[in-house]
């Protein structure tokens, strides 16, 4: 299928989280329900279903910005422009994570060139990444359906989209040129 240049624009948010007012222009807000059996919800099965009342539409994929992820309009058009020249990969951005959420001894960024690791090294050539504020596209999201996404649970869904693009030999770069999204999690910092 060649690319269409439509891109489905998602801000994922969970009911339950106090950054849950935040909207974007533009962005499709996508409730991810949270239970006390699941207190993170069911993203995996949120994003499954997401994608395939979308997949007849022609979308080239699906721009994901996590709740706690805050962008800036160039931080959106320049990913836009990211993904036009290569609608095939994983666009992600480049965000720093805080331990409040990731409960390291310091902030890392959300993506990185060694699967688990998280670290302070930025890289043009990342074999993971989180959701933060990513681009993915259409051939990655089919094979991820296919593959049982929908039963995918939180904090395996990313990793296991990760995976699934270097089985499939997709590529995922880094959105560059001012692309600086906020990762606003980071309650209870000290300096």
């Amino acid at each position: 299928m060649s690319p269409t240049g439509k891109v489905f624009l998602a801000k994922l948010r969970w009911e339950l989280d106090p950054f849950s007012t935040l909207t974007l222009p533009g962005y499709h807000e996508i409730l991810v329900h949270q239970t006390e059996r699941r207190p993170f919800g069911r993203k995996g099965n949120v994003l499954a279903g997401l994608w395939t009342s979308l997949e007849r539409t022609g979308c080239d994929g699906i721009v994901i910005n996590d709740n706690d992820v805050i962008i800036d309009p160039h931080d959106h058009r320049t990913m836009m422009i990211a993904v036009q020249t290569d609608p095939e990969s994983v666009w992600t951005a480049p965000v720093k994570i805080w331990p409040h959420s990731t409960q390291d001894k310091s902030w890392s960024w959300c993506h990185g060139e060694h699967q688990g690791i998280r670290n302070q090294v930025d890289t043009n050539s990342p074999i993971w990444f989180g959701f933060g504020f990513t681009f993915l596209p259409a051939r990655l999201l089919d094979a991820s359906v296919a593959a049982g996404l929908a039963e995918w649970v939180y904090p395996w869904v990313d990793t296991k989209v990760g995976e699934m693009a270097r089985s499939m030999e997709i590529g995922i770069r880094v959105v560059r040129n001012g692309c600086t999204p906020k990762h606003i999690n980071f309650c209870h910092w000290q300096s």
